[in-house]
């Protein structure tokens, strides 16, 4: 449940479960996604929905938010108890810009939030005003302070082959400082062999996909082939090749 007030010239006031202002991609709609589904580093270190009070405002051209979350999660329905930590956020975008910042306290009972102290974002998207007509670009560098430090960069361009056939190309690397920083996508890279370990330092992949509007955002086929090399801190190297395909619709 999400409440949000704009009866306050220039301000708007969010309150309810919802997600921070964090990654670009993580605040994208799960309808709205080019890809099948998110990268690595975006599931990794970036929280659940979570309980919290937003506002958000213009000065100078600049768009501002500010957060303030509960940081304890009891299931999917049920309201926070307020019996452990907080995290804080804020967000500046200028124009396709946007820099972020999420703090968690580090209060043991923060279930809502992954074990980072700071995660620190900075994104461009830009689809449809590049100058080149159906063009669409999306760039992203994430990195996370935690036990193991861990580091994201994404890059997905994207092309309208028609008025309803759209090319999606993306590009994703991960690392960690440490051996055991990264774990193995569970859709679906962790289905595919029965690891002896699911984590690691380094990711690399790529996805080549189509999608089919039929209605928008609303009703689209989606269809993508992804590859996937992630070194496991047993010293394996995990190669993996998935073909994916979906519906996605909403109203």
């Amino acid at each position: 449940m999400k409440l949000k007030y704009s009866g306050i010239e220039g301000v708007d006031v969010a309150i309810g479960k919802f997600k921070p202002t964090a990654g670009r991609e993580f605040n994208t709609s799960s309808n709205r996604i080019k890809t099948i589904e998110r990268s690595l580093i975006t599931n990794q270190v970036l929280p659940n929905k979570i309980w919290g009070l937003a506002i958000g405002t213009e000065v100078n051209g600049l768009d501002l938010d500010l957060g303030a979350y509960a940081g304890d999660l009891d299931g999917d329905w049920n309201f926070t108890e307020f019996d452990a930590g907080y995290l804080l956020n804020a967000a500046v975008t200028y124009n396709d810009v946007r820099l972020s910042y999420l703090y968690n306290d580090g209060d043991p009972g923060n279930s809502g939030a992954k074990d980072y102290d700071h995660i620190i974002s900075l994104s461009y998207v830009n689809y449809g005003k590049t100058g080149y007509e159906g063009l669409g670009f999306f760039a992203e560098a994430i990195y996370a302070v935690g036990d193991d430090d861990a580091w994201g960069i994404t890059l997905m361009p994207s092309y309208m082959l028609t008025d309803r056939l759209e090319s999606v190309l993306r590009l994703h690397v991960a690392g960690s400082e440490g051996d055991s920083g990264l774990t193995v996508q569970k859709r679906y890279d962790r289905q595919v062999d029965a690891l002896a370990s699911s984590k690691g330092d380094q990711y690399v992949g790529a996805y080549a996909g189509l999608n089919y509007y039929l209605c928008g955002d609303k009703l689209k086929l989606m269809g993508g082939v992804e590859y996937g090399n992630f070194d496991q801190d047993s010293g394996a190297s995990l190669d993996v090749w998935s073909v994916l395909g979906g519906v996605r619709i909403y109203f």
